[in-house]
């Protein structure tokens, strides 16, 4: 009988060229054909593993992986492989022990495994583990921005924030001083929102030490952007014209703080929001003067509106929406609606209030109750969140008795069991801090609603490219008078610019305030 007189290498090498053209199938043609030539193949069994995972076929993987063990596989190669199949079925348990088993044997996966190995240990709840996993690959590769970066983000997840600064002043500058440390200062901004003192100092001996290092330089134009110098606050007050004449006013500012962030927009999408803007404002006339912004207060409030209506805005994490509140506030200035913009100074969702000087959330509440008390002529109140402002959002709707909440991309539940099955890992340091905060129930605002007594209705909005804020939106329909609604072909978290350029915020906002 004639041997066959193709080599598992052959097999393998044609298996990976069409699998670099993307034809899966094709390639475990190949591979099966190879394994019915050469059963004790290890090689070709290991890359059906490869091919099967690929192929989203976790169970073909299994098989084909006992069957390279079976025949003496590399330990080194399976153990990562375990990994992968771990990661494919996502059962995080599992891929959170057989990443502590690569670094306790010094294996250190990459990629995609890496970034799915940090969402098991947030899943599981192991922010330890989390922080001496990231900790190994940002030692062993240094120069890896984003090696340093996922520590760090582990390191401000599992430690109190006060502690923080001084933690890192060790890592950037003990013995002869590590000057890629200092990326520990841009994830404290991200991930705090803030930009204290000490690490102001710990910066500037950084920048005199290492001038030119490319991680010094890369924070410092983030601080420079982020506004935590002085010069980068815009106050945008609009003079007393009709809408459409303030608009190019508004635009120039919203301009200044694109830039002032790193961000961009094409001119061509500009264009079209503005004329959008210049079309639902044609006509109207503002009923009171527009909310002034100094960037910086976390209480704004506007002038009075004739209409009798307040709306409180519970912005996001970074304390806006996106754009230039002024120009969210026109919205409200032509119905004559006045308007309380408030900021999550402390970047706990407002569970400790907006207040610079901290507050417990009762004292929060009792201060909104009293400052509503003085606004001349308020009648009847509506509350609106946006992303992490919906929860400021939900529980003042159950503590003022508000009658009308309207949520765009908001966070509703931060319940660990709820955070779990759905897969939410966002803003991991904040998720450690919300176990902390008291009362337990604050972080369940739907709940409190719930046994408010009262049956305010809620609008809930979310864009159709955002899974998490779809089932977060969803979560909201056990409530009686909530409704859940898709914005269609918006694929971006914060969906105003989408909203006012489809004509679609300005028919929202009637059916809010009828």
């Amino acid at each position: 009988m004639k041997q066959n007189s193709v080599s598992a290498q052959d097999y393998a090498s044609k298996a990976k060229a069409l699998t670099v053209q993307g034809d899966h199938e094709a390639a475990k043609a190949v591979l099966l054909e190879g394994i019915s030539e050469r059963p004790k193949s290890t090689l070709l069994h290991l890359d059906m593993v490869r091919n099967a995972l690929a192929s989203n076929d976790a169970d073909r993987a299994e098989t084909a992986l006992e069957a390279a063990k079976d025949l003496g596989a590399d330990a080194e190669k399976t153990l990562v492989l375990d990994l992968r199949l771990a990661i494919a079925r996502q059962d995080w348990h599992a891929t959170a022990d057989i990443a502590q088993q690569c670094l306790d044997q010094g294996i250190l996966p990459v990629g995609t495994v890496f970034r799915q190995v940090i969402r098991s240990f947030r899943q599981t709840g192991q922010p330890a583990a989390e922080e001496e996993f990231t900790r190994a690959f940002a030692e062993k590769k240094p120069e890896v921005d984003s090696f340093v970066l996922a520590y760090y983000q582990a390191v401000c997840a599992n430690r109190a924030m006060e502690d923080l600064p001084a933690f890192f002043e060790k890592r950037i500058f003990a013995g002869n001083g590590a000057p890629h440390e200092v990326l520990s200062i841009l994830v404290y901004m991200r991930d705090h929102a803030g930009f204290s003192p000490q690490l102001s100092e710990l910066l500037e001996r950084a920048r005199k030490k290492w001038p030119d290092h490319p991680s010094v330089k890369k924070v410092l134009a983030e601080v420079e952007r982020s506004g935590f110098k002085a010069g980068e606050a815009v106050v945008i007050s609009v003079p007393e014209v009709s809408p459409v004449q303030s608009i190019p006013l508004l635009f120039a500012a919203y301009k200044v703080q694109l830039a002032t962030r790193g961000s961009s927009k094409s001119p061509e999408e500009l264009k079209l929001l503005r004329k959008a803007m210049e079309g639902q404002f044609a006509g109207k006339e503002f009923q009171r003067p527009l909310l002034v912004d100094d960037g910086t207060n976390p209480v704004l409030v506007s002038p009075p509106g004739p209409s009798g209506k307040t709306i409180l805005i519970f912005g996001g994490l970074r304390g806006d929406v996106g754009f230039p509140l002024a120009m969210l506030d026109m919205y409200f200035a032509t119905r004559g609606v006045t308007t309380v913009m408030l900021r999550d100074t402390h970047r706990d969702m407002y569970l400790t209030g907006a207040s610079p000087n901290g507050a417990t959330y009762s004292e929060f509440v009792t201060s909104l109750k009293n400052l509503i008390a003085t606004l001349p002529g308020h009648e009847e109140l509506y509350v609106m969140g946006i992303s992490g402002g919906g929860f400021g959002a939900m529980n003042v709707t159950a503590d003022l008795q508000a009658k009308h909440l309207l949520l765009y991309s908001a966070a509703t539940n931060a319940t660990e069991p709820f955070l779990r099955e759905i897969g939410d890992i966002r803003a991991a340091a904040l998720q450690q801090r919300l176990k902390k905060i008291q009362p337990k129930e604050l972080i369940d605002p739907k709940t409190r609603i719930m046994n408010a007594g009262h049956k305010p209705h809620i609008n809930s909005y979310y864009s159709e490219g955002q899974y998490i804020d779809k089932l977060h939106s969803e979560d909201l329909l056990s409530l009686e008078n909530a409704t859940s609604e898709m914005i269609e072909e918006c694929k971006v978290h914060i969906p105003f610019d989408h909203l006012i350029k489809s004509d679609l915020f300005d028919a929202q906002l009637d059916v809010f305030f009828a």
